[in-house]
């Protein structure tokens, strides 16, 4: 944190040439952005972690070049947001953990080059999600924690530049993914702490160019897996605490591009590191908490790649891991 307050801002308002000025985690208020109307170059401003509200939105509306607002854990609310309607040159917007919601989202709908939504932690449900889908250039959209459910992903059908979806810790489920078919730039999807099971992830089979897959604390089982056979651009894979057993790992031979796979919490032996063999680019296993013991690593005595095993709560034991890693 700095010492940067209102007070101090009035020292800088002349600074009529900035174009970038960071005031996360200061003492400034909506007085404070008073001092920046003649900033009219700015194009980037991180307010976030202050006390900024809607009336200091109110002093910064004219400031129309702004291509990047970062309003996180401010007290800016729905009200707020209709000082932004003018900021149509707009890539970046960050309104985590603020009390916006779909009243607020309305005053979005004409800023058309939004690339990068982060709505994490507010207060919107599908209705709002109506407001988004005239912004074809979104490539980024955070709804972790929010009362989003199935319904509200329709809106994301025509979103064709999507590459990063996170939907952690919401009431998605198996349907909602169909809405998903469509965004076929996907890199990196997160469905942690969802309602998903093996049902759903039929619809991803189409998403070839994803990267990072994230299923940590769903219902998904070894079914489940055998939808993402086709996903060969694979990379990360997140597992954890899901219903995945040995005959599950049988679908993953042929992901042969997995440099990270999460197993912790699941219900894997020996056998399924049987099926890991061929994963020559595999860097990371985590597979805490299963019933994995030392004889299991002898299936993954070519991976020469792999440079850290997590397998803190296992029947692995320490001196069978260092043996193992002599080995490769």
């Amino acid at each position: 944190d700095t010492k940067v307050s209102d007070a101090g801002l009035v020292h800088l308002q002349d600074l009529t040439n900035l174009t970038s000025f960071n005031l996360a985690e200061t003492a400034v208020s909506d007085t404070g952005l008073l001092y920046l109307k003649k900033m009219k170059l700015l194009d980037s401003l991180y307010l976030n972690n202050t006390r900024v509200g809607d009336h200091g939105l109110g002093h910064i509306k004219q400031l129309v070049l702004m291509k990047k607002l970062r309003l996180s854990n401010t007290k800016v609310s729905d009200a707020g947001l209709a000082n932004l309607q003018g900021f149509i040159n707009l890539e970046w917007l960050d309104l985590t953990d603020t009390v916006v919601g779909d009243a607020g989202l309305v005053y979005l709908k004409g800023l058309t080059m939004l690339g990068e939504l982060d709505l994490s932690g507010t207060k919107i449900t599908d209705a709002g999600m109506t407001n988004l889908q005239g912004l074809k250039k979104m490539m980024t959209l955070d709804l972790d924690h929010t009362q989003v459910t199935d319904a509200g992903l329709i809106h994301l059908k025509g979103m064709e530049n999507l590459y990063w979806l996170f939907l952690d810790h919401t009431q998605v489920g198996d349907y909602g993914l169909i809405y998903l078919k469509g965004c076929i730039s996907l890199q990196v999807l997160d469905l942690s702490n969802t309602q998903v099971s093996d049902a759903g992830l039929i619809h991803l089979k189409t998403l070839t160019d994803l990267w990072d897959l994230y299923l940590d604390d769903t219902r998904v089982g070894d079914a489940g897996l055998a939808h993402l056979e086709s996903l060969m651009n694979l990379e990360k894979l997140y597992l954890n605490h899901t219903r995945v057993s040995d005959s599950g790992l049988a679908h993953l031979e042929k992901l042969t591009n997995l440099n990270e796979l999460y197993l912790n919490h699941t219900q894997i032996t020996d056998d399924g590191l049987f099926y890991l063999r061929g994963l020559s680019k595999l860097n990371w296993l985590a597979i805490k908490n299963t019933r994995v013991s030392d004889a299991g690593l002898n299936h993954l005595k070519g991976l020469t790649n792999l440079s850290v095993i997590e397998y803190e709560g296992t029947q692995i034991t320490e001196a069978g891991m260092d043996q193992f890693f002599e080995s490769l």
